[in-house]
């Protein structure tokens, strides 16, 4: 029997950390070292050992049968951490100790992030940058005045007699996490030149790069650089963060359906502008189905809660078409019952009942519910089934009909991750069509929650439940059926691209 509504009606997602719905942003803060130095190896054994526990005592991955190697990652990922912390003589070495903690499993939902934001590192670079382009790290900006650097468009070939590869994925990758993923590089990328006094890892001092079939080696000379400089270089080797919600009338009928974010905050700053675009949406609903076609702008779409992706779809195909063409449901939601994830969990039936809506309500309700359930019965898991789909309701003869008479293109980037890779799921079963670039991906581990580290100068993020039979695999990028070949952040060039998509040219 199905429940009240399903996993396609509302997947939740509602993602309850800040921290969870922002892992694609650069870190970019305030730089001051305090000057308790020899403090800072201390401080990563008890955030490492609280790390651990956190992670053994409320992440579904611990007790998955599913995933037996989970706790034994969580077990070397500790003993690493522990054996830096005798040399962790800075900030730096305390925070990139933690990174390559949290990165050992290779899932972007797991993270750690700063709580206090007067920590941060001296930055530098090496007078560029690099971007990865065409599966290739190649310079991507670069200080003219700066003496011996490698020209724009110069293809890093290695690094200190280390092929190109093989040495980002020491410098860059073993911090970061998924680093098999397109997605991780080009977001990446900027790190390969840039530092932050990771003691971990050594400055590369000669590179090799290739410009016009020549190959030249380079000294690698570090220069200081402050927040305002960088924040410049970032945005030269990739597009600035987008903040805009909005819809627009395109001068050719079609219509542009900007969605950089997916909060499910009712007290975040972007939430009351994302209900406002929902009420415009059905009231333009009409023009949006008879348009020759719709925009969905997904870029810098990190996740977090999948409902507005519902509300669009039913919007733009019909109530339906969606339902006959559901994305394949999950078999269940497993959530891991521990006292913290009740906890975190509680107050927001209050916050939901306070806003008034009533899915949301009945969705709260009933996993706290759930949960209670499973810890009173000594489970490891409430495992929630109201995924399971309902068989599509239509009389005999007279399917249901796709109420949007023109073409429906999903426009994605690197960032697309969580509730915005569902959203890519659901769009793409109605017939929309993904373009743009390869998203981001995740793991099936979901519905993140924060967590207080033991020196308070950090907290992780961490999930709370797991997909049971998700279609979409874990760690499984959208890739799109048109890529587009240039800058997607050139919102001009972007938006004259799609206008020929459109009209097939």
């Amino acid at each position: 029997m199905s429940r009240p509504y399903s996993m396609r009606t509302f997947a939740a997602l509602i993602t309850l950390t800040a921290a969870a719905c922002t892992t694609q942003a650069p870190e970019i803060v305030p730089v001051v070292e305090p000057a308790t130095l020899s403090e800072w190896g201390a401080h990563l054994a008890a955030d490492a050992r609280a790390m651990h526990q956190q992670i053994a005592d409320n992440h579904p991955g611990s007790v998955d049968p599913l995933n037996p190697g989970f706790a034994a990652i969580n077990d070397a990922a500790l003993a690493r951490a522990l054996e830096h912390a005798p040399e962790a003589q800075t900030m730096a070495g305390w925070w990139w100790g933690l990174r390559e903690y949290a990165a050992a499993f290779n899932d972007a939902h797991l993270e750690i992030f700063l709580k206090d934001q007067s920590l941060s590192f001296q930055q530098e670079w090496a007078g560029f940058l690099t971007a990865w382009r065409a599966g290739e790290f190649v310079v991507g900006v670069r200080d003219e005045t700066a003496a011996e650097t490698p020209p724009v468009g110069a293809r890093l070939v290695s690094c200190d007699g280390v092929e190109a590869q093989a040495f980002a994925a020491d410098r860059v990758g073993r911090f970061r996490g998924r680093w098999d993923m397109d997605a991780q590089k080009l977001t990446q990328a900027p790190w390969l030149f840039r530092d932050t006094g990771n003691p971990w890892v050594a400055k590369p001092q000669e590179c090799l790069f290739e410009a016009g079939g020549q190959t030249q080696a380079y000294r690698i000379n570090w220069y200081p650089l402050t927040l305002d400089e960088l924040g410049h270089k970032l945005d030269a080797v990739r597009p600035p963060m987008r903040i805009d919600i909005y819809l627009k009338a395109l001068g050719d009928g079609g219509y542009w359906i900007a969605l950089p974010d997916f909060t499910g905050d009712p007290d975040a700053t972007l939430y009351p502008k994302l209900s406002a675009l929902m009420d415009e949406i059905a009231a333009k609903q009409a023009d949006l189905r008879a348009a020759p076609y719709v925009v969905l702008d997904l870029r810098d779409n990190g996740g977090c809660s999948s409902r507005w992706s519902q509300i669009v779809a039913d919007a733009l195909w019909g109530e339906g078409w969606i339902a006959a063409h559901p994305v394949p449901a999950s078999t269940s939601v497993d959530w891991r019952a521990s006292p913290a994830n009740l906890a975190a969990l509680e107050p927001y039936v209050e916050q939901f009942r306070q806003a008034g809506d009533p899915v949301m309500i009945n969705w709260i309700e009933q996993v706290v519910g759930g949960l209670r359930r499973a810890m009173e019965a000594g489970e490891p898991f409430w495992v929630d089934v109201s995924g399971e789909e309902p068989e599509a309701s239509v009389e005999a003869g007279a399917p249901p009909e796709s109420l949007s008479d023109g073409k429906v293109f999903v426009l994605t980037d690197a960032a697309c991750f969580s509730a915005c890779l569902d959203a890519v799921d659901l769009w793409k079963s109605a017939g929309a069509i993904q373009i743009g670039q390869v998203t981001g991906a995740d793991t099936v581990y979901i519905e993140n929650r924060e967590a207080d580290l033991a020196s308070g100068f950090a907290g992780l993020s961490l999930s709370m439940k797991v997909y049971r039979g998700r279609s979409r695999g874990n760690n499984e990028p959208q890739v799109p059926e048109i890529f587009y070949p240039g800058d997607l952040g050139d919102d001009g060039a972007v938006e004259a691209w799609v206008s020929k998509l459109g009209s097939g040219d």
